[in-house]
């Protein structure tokens, strides 16, 4: 079941971020994957933290050791925003992987929830985790 988290910003006029806070440790084997926030400027974006760290090498690794972080978003009125990409790096503050995915376009007027589904796809496997954002 999806956890719905409420905000109280008027998304698409304010531009505001609102805190997930949201972990799960089934997305990546010995890693953990904590969302930290969305936030809204010229696209939808959401912010996550790998702990311990995701290899930076894992673009140079075989077939069967590479992975890909992936994501969707839809709203309940059923516009689906595009994955435009992101980009990850060595956090400066703790041992752990600082990330960001992107989706666009902004949210539409009449959106009341964005429903996201982030995956990791290893091999054959792909693990996903679910998590709805109230847009109020």
């Amino acid at each position: 079941m999806d956890k719905i988290l409420e905000s109280d910003h008027p998304i698409a006029a304010s531009h505001s971020a609102i805190t997930v806070d949201l972990s799960t440790y089934h997305l990546l084997e010995g890693h953990a994957f904590y969302f930290r926030a969305v936030y809204f400027d010229e696209a939808i974006h959401l912010t996550y933290l790998v702990c311990p760290p995701i290899s930076a090498s894992n673009h140079y690794a075989n077939e069967e050791e590479r992975y890909w972080i992936c994501g969707e978003v839809v709203d309940d009125i059923g516009t689906e925003y595009m994955y435009k990409g992101g980009a990850y790096g060595l956090w400066k503050i703790a041992p752990c992987t600082d990330g960001i995915m992107s989706f666009g376009p902004l949210p539409h007027k009449n959106a009341e929830i964005l429903s996201f589904k982030i995956g990791v796809l290893k091999g054959e496997t792909e693990n996903e985790f679910r998590f709805s954002l109230l847009l109020r």
